[in-house]
């Protein structure tokens, strides 16, 4: 099991090199390109009326609709944290055919250069905004001038693709289907974990520290956001030169209700070589007994699981991926949004080349990784159902060491409560980890004779 789960975790990392890329440089996830019209970005507009960005009418965010002109409008001036300004405005009159509840926007828009209108007083409120035109929005938003040269209204879409606000895919989304409110709110929830014209600030970051956005859920995102690029970002200098070892120790305390708790350990080493392309991966596991002796040890080498059992018998396995999760599976897309539920608090300190990254994750989270762990450690507790335990976290607590952007160490506690109902015992265990990585002084594998282990 837990062979399977280290040769997924490799596999999960050339992933997460390209997820990384998508942190770093803030481009959108590759989902577009196969989602259908509108209701795709329903998680998008839920993230963005959260922070008080999108809202919808009495019809809901309406995201299979054609957006008009004014909507358009006012959401730029969301982005540029320009709203409360804009509704203080005293309007100028300047256009004929606003609606009386968007005339201070547009007028803000129109006394500050932001907006010329389609003729002499028509600002073309109810007329439909395409891609172009939002698009020539948000590029403003993120400090590019399209008066100044840095972008035309005609090549906007392929200016946003240079500048990692889109993806390819979404590109030819573009060419292929009607602009609607969905696609607004895509835009506008990319926009803001995309870097503005010669910064490398975020959007999200620049409207933050304006006090435009000064809601908790914008400064919980924008933490969360940093603390999976700071964490991706030392994966991938971890593997980049093609490398990954690590040196795990974990330690597990379980004691049944009015029993002394019992202790066990495991013991991993991790060599993984080529990881970018084709990773060929070994490793070497001991279980140590409350008595401290080895009750079992394990080795992974090219795909294959060699298990030598306390009785000496001496067990092959070919490692199967017919149990890949859906998480694995899931889009890039939905991979980026799953990292907001992920965390329920986040903290991130710079002490020199250190950095020290801590998190804990919603109950939810945490009781899914309990049950991993009882699954694992029993092999009947997979033929449960859920309605037949009842678990209860206790404490989860992540801490992360970064030295110079690689990742140097990680500690993970997690303690909880569980009950079978049947049995009626209440066991509480305590499990800690503690991995080194790419530290070659602490990763020692010998692999020893396996000609003798059968096949099963």
């Amino acid at each position: 099991m837990e062979g399977v789960r280290i040769l997924k975790k490799i596999k999960k990392i050339v992933g997460m090199v390209l997820l990384v890329f998508l942190l770093q440089t803030n481009v959108t996830y590759g989902a577009a390109a196969v989602v259908t019209q509108g209701t795709a970005y329903q998680k998008e507009a839920d993230f963005l009326n959260s922070l008080g960005l999108f809202q919808g009418t009495e019809a809901g965010y309406e995201l299979e609709r054609v957006p008009n002109r004014t909507e358009a409008a006012v959401m730029l001036l969301r982005l540029l944290g320009k709203e409360n300004s804009a509704k203080n405005h005293s309007s100028t009159g300047a256009f004929d055919d606003v609606p009386i509840w968007a005339e201070p926007y547009i007028s803000y828009m129109y006394d500050n250069g932001l907006t010329q209108g389609v003729a002499e007083r028509t600002f073309g409120a109810t007329m439909p905004c395409d891609s172009k035109m939002y698009l020539t929005f948000v590029l403003r938003a993120l400090g590019y001038d399209d008066t100044k040269g840095d972008f035309t209204y005609d090549n906007s879409i392929a200016f946003a693709r240079m500048q990692n606000l889109i993806n390819s895919d979404y590109v030819l989304r573009l060419s292929s289907s009607t602009f609607v409110r969905g696609d607004l709110a895509a835009i506008s929830f990319w926009a803001l974990f995309t870097e503005q014209k010669n910064n490398e600030q975020i959007l999200l970051d620049k409207l933050i520290f304006e006090n435009a956005l000064s809601s908790e859920n914008a400064k919980k995102y924008s933490n969360i956001y940093h603390t999976e690029q700071s964490l991706n970002l030392g994966y991938l200098n971890n593997v980049k030169n093609g490398t990954l070892n690590q040196a795990y120790v974990e330690k597990i305390s379980i004691a049944a209700e009015g029993y002394p708790a019992q202790h066990f350990s495991l013991e991993r080493q991790v060599k993984g070589v080529n990881i970018m392309r084709d990773p060929k991966v070994e490793i070497q596991e001991t279980y140590i007994s409350p008595d401290g002796k080895a009750v079992l040890k394990r080795y992974v080498v090219e795909g294959y699981r060699y298990t030598l059992l306390p009785d000496g018998k001496k067990i092959k396995e070919k490692i199967s991926d017919e149990d890949d999760s859906d998480e694995e599976n899931a889009s890039l897309e939905d991979q980026f949004l799953a990292i907001f539920s992920k965390y329920k608090s986040t903290s991130i300190s710079k002490n020199g080349d250190k950095t020290n990254i801590k998190y804990s994750m919603p109950e939810e989270k945490a009781q899914e990784d309990a049950v991993d762990f009882l699954e694992s450690f029993y092999s009947d507790f997979s033929d449960l159902k859920a309605s037949d335990y009842v678990i209860i976290v206790k404490k989860n607590e992540y801490s992360y060491t970064l030295n110079k952007g690689f990742l140097e160490n990680r500690e993970e506690l997690l303690e909880f409560d569980y009950m079978v109902l049947e049995e009626n015992v209440k066991y509480s265990v305590s499990l800690t980890t503690s991995t080194k990585y790419n530290n070659t002084d602490e990763v020692n594998i010998t692999i020893p004779d396996l000609s003798s282990y059968k096949e099963q």
